[in-house]
């Protein structure tokens, strides 16, 4: 009887932890391949959705852009013939001619030398190329300022470059002026 006693003693305070630590082990195992990538999956989903959505706010704000767009071009339809007066699709160099000395004419501005410089007729990926008409004349204050008022009220788009106003040695007070000026032409 003492040795079932003894026995008894030893199993009592002798625990068997295998099923324990096996269960341990097999549960870390099922974590790390089981649960693991379906938890990085959810939150690289998670990201997705929230990049997805910011994409999905752009794309819509461009859209937005481009119905307001349209709305602007349906309004101004009529006036999208004045665009391409003032700004032409060649560079019409024989136009702009006419039309500076038309206005020169009406404005008594008489041009002594006239030069055409920087055409670029080769295909750019420019937006806008320009020419560079450059005048060299006389007139009275008054007539350019008209010139010049003219010039600037024409459809077709130009700008004053460079401008040079000289009074001539030993004139009077109403003498012409001689002015030097270049005018800059637009043309896609």
């Amino acid at each position: 009887m003492e040795k079932n006693n003894i026995k008894n003693i030893f199993k009592k305070n002798i625990t068997d932890y295998t099923y324990i630590i096996l269960f341990f082990i097999f549960f870390s195992i099922f974590l790390f391949f089981g649960i693991y990538p379906a938890l990085k999956n959810v939150f690289s989903l998670i990201k997705e959705r929230k990049e997805l959505k910011e994409i999905d706010n752009l794309y819509e704000e461009k859209i937005t852009n481009i119905y307001l767009i349209q709305n602007i071009l349906e309004e101004n339809r009529d006036k999208l013939i004045f665009v391409d007066e003032a700004i032409s699709k060649t560079p019409q160099v024989n136009q702009m001619v006419n039309d500076i000395k038309k206005i020169a004419d009406k404005n008594n501005f008489f041009i002594t030398k006239a030069s055409i410089a920087d055409i670029n007729l080769s295909k750019s990926k420019k937006n806008i190329d320009n020419i560079n008409i450059i005048l060299e004349g006389k007139a009275y204050f008054d007539d350019f300022l008209k010139f010049i008022n003219d010039i600037i009220n024409q459809r077709r788009l130009k700008m004053i470059k460079n401008l040079n106003v000289n009074v001539e040695k030993n004139s009077t007070d109403s003498s012409k002026l001689k002015i030097s000026l270049i005018i800059e032409g637009y043309y896609l």
